[in-house]
């Protein structure tokens, strides 16, 4: 038999293997409890707020110095409006409730990947001076305060804390974009919409082969708007500059860009590459400019606006056509019924053909 001193080794090794799969379980299923607390979807509702229940949610920035903020209210019937109240609030802007909704839902609604601190150690994560920091006024008098760090090393999660509490939580790095907004980013939809009976002539031009057209604007009794270009020629233009010219009049604007005197070269806007310029019958005169194409897109502006657009290039089709293309093919064009004699001439050579066809007949008969 083998003495009881031979069995202590081995029954202490046992009993550290046992505590050490208690506390092994004990954790990780402390761990789960805390990921599935809220939503028992592997995420942690870190802060959450229905926007009902929001007066206002504002966003700072610490490399701007910009403050973003939306204020909200319900009425009656439980309809929410939305109002930017921003640093770069422009008064005669007009912003879009939807735009103003969601970002407000984001900014008062945030789910973390997990708890990775519990100890208030704030620098390790870039959050003793976040780059964002949320603010969210509740109608019940509350104030929450969100703080926004750095990327973690894979740069896909960025670092979140809550004012009063020491947990620091992983949150998707995409929550540093949709912080990351100016007043810019909420401009509602814009369409030119011009009739062509209020527009008196057309200008196009391009940069890339010296192109430049402009032509006079005249619309039929059925409302078909026809184009005569009248410099650098005279002649008609083809159904191609009339496609093109439909696509500018009535140009649809959903998609805004801040961009910067020293970032517009990036976007083809410090010398664009085309032009136009509508000239109303009442005087009055827009003009609008686009850049390049960069990746099936292009960046634009309207003159006397310090703000850039972005349209897909399937709505501007017909920018890069040939002049030969945007102009009527037939040098002339009449009706042999309407024509009683062709007269040519070549240097010091004449001839005329005269044509009788009676009423009624063809001339081939």
């Amino acid at each position: 038999m083998k003495s009881v001193k031979n069995l202590i080794v081995p029954a202490l090794i046992l009993v550290a293997l046992i505590i050490g799969a208690i506390v092994y379980f004990a954790v990780d299923k402390y761990r789960n409890d805390k990921i599935n607390e809220t939503t028992g979807s592997g995420m942690i509702e870190v802060v959450y707020f229905n926007s009902m229940d929001i007066s206002s949610v504002s966003v700072f920035s610490r490399d701007t110095g910009y403050t973003t903020s939306v204020s909200c209210s319900t009425d009656s019937t439980g309809i929410t409006s939305y109002e930017y109240q921003g640093d770069d609030k422009d008064p005669s802007a007009d912003y879009s409730q939807s735009k103003l909704s969601h970002f407000v839902s984001l900014m008062s609604s945030f789910y973390g990947f997990a708890n990775v601190s519990s100890t208030g150690n704030l620098a390790e994560y870039g959050l003793d001076n976040p780059a964002f920091t949320v603010t969210i006024n509740a109608l019940n008098g509350s104030v929450t305060t969100v703080y926004l760090g750095n990327k973690s090393p894979d740069g896909k999660y960025c670092y979140l804390n809550v004012s009063g509490s020491q947990d620091i939580y992983t949150v998707t790095a995409i929550t540093l974009d949709n912080a990351n907004v100016t007043s810019v980013f909420f401009l509602d939809s814009r369409a030119l919409d011009i009739s062509y009976q209020d527009l008196d002539t057309v200008h196009f031009d391009r940069k890339s082969d010296g192109l430049s057209l402009d032509a006079r604007v005249s619309v039929t009794a059925s409302g078909i708007a026809n184009f005569e270009i009248y410099k650098p020629y005279k002649h008609a233009a083809s159904q191609y500059f009339g496609t093109l010219i439909d696509t500018i009049v009535s140009l649809e604007i959903k998609d805004y860009v801040a961009v910067s005197d020293s970032e517009k070269a990036s976007y083809g806007l410090d010398d664009p590459e085309f032009h136009f310029v509508l000239n109303m019958k009442n005087g009055d005169k827009t003009e609008i400019y686009f850049g390049k194409k960069i990746d099936n897109s292009y960046y634009g502006y309207i003159s006397g606006s310090d703000i850039c657009f972005v349209i897909n290039s399937y709505q501007l089709e017909g920018l890069e056509l040939k002049e030969l293309i945007l102009i009527d093919p037939y040098i002339c064009y009449c009706y042999v019924k309407d024509i009683s004699s062709i007269t040519g001439t070549y240097g010091d050579k004449t001839f005329k053909f005269e044509l009788d066809v009676p009423d009624g007949k063809s001339i081939t008969s």
